[in-house]
């Protein structure tokens, strides 16, 4: 399940990026590249430690503005998941 999640759940999210900005925003796809190669930089480097934006800075006022955002959307359960987990559990490892 751990295997699935990391890899398929990933790529799924990585997928909608991709389809979402290149579709819907017109961004050409070598213009979204680094934003993912940084975050794989980032897991590589310290995976502790790897997260950046809002959950980090428990920014409640960008997570809920996220989550308006997303209203109508299936994805806004998996964001509301995510804002919802205890990532101190992660970064103490």
């Amino acid at each position: 399940a751990q295997c699935v999640m990391a890899n398929n759940f990933t790529t799924i999210v990585w997928q909608r990026y991709f389809h979402i900005m290149q579709k819907k925003l017109n961004i050409n796809k070598k213009d979204l590249m680094p934003f993912f190669h940084q975050t794989i930089k980032n897991i590589q480097g310290n995976p502790a430690h790897a997260l950046t934006g809002p959950f980090v800075r428990n920014d409640q006022m960008t997570i809920q503005n996220n989550l308006d955002a997303l209203t109508d959307d299936p994805f806004q359960a998996i964001y509301h998941a995510f804002a919802h987990t205890d990532l101190e559990e992660f970064e103490n490892e």
